[in-house]
């Protein structure tokens, strides 16, 4: 018989990817996530918030941190809930209407984002440069 001697000081790297897994009525919340068309429409908003409005509220009413964070035993009950699942229909109807019409938009478009002003207050901004509200400093004018 042989025996090996394992070398067990030395740490043994893996990469390990997770992801959050939706059941297949709600997949579609991912996509509606990604886009900054829920930020300022209200009924997308509300969707998210009903998830778990405890979680939308510790996330700063950022919908991927609530599909990261809320309990897969959650989407699953929300899978079945058919009022939750028609406001999502309803939200997503709205959502595919808005995107078909950007598609068909056939003349150029322009557009100038100044983080300054923000998107939502979700997404936050690093631009220019903050005075601490204790400094006695006075700033230029």
């Amino acid at each position: 018989m042989q025996y090996f001697k394992a070398d067990v000081t030395t740490p043994n790297w893996r990469s390990i990817l997770v992801t959050r897994h939706l059941p297949e009525k709600l997949s579609r919340l991912e996509k509606l996530s990604k886009n900054l068309w829920w930020c300022w429409n209200e009924s997308a908003k509300d969707l998210f918030r009903s998830i778990d409005p405890e979680v939308w509220h510790k996330s700063g009413h950022n919908p991927l941190a609530v599909l990261d964070t809320v309990s897969i035993k959650r989407f699953q009950q929300l899978s079945e809930d058919k009022e939750f699942l028609a406001r999502m229909k309803d939200v997503l109807d709205e959502f595919d209407t808005y995107m078909a019409a950007k598609a068909r938009r056939k003349d150029p478009s322009i557009a100038y984002f100044c983080m300054e002003y923000g998107l939502d207050t979700s997404l936050k901004i690093y631009s220019g440069a903050s005075w601490p509200a204790t400094t006695s400093r006075k700033r230029p004018i």
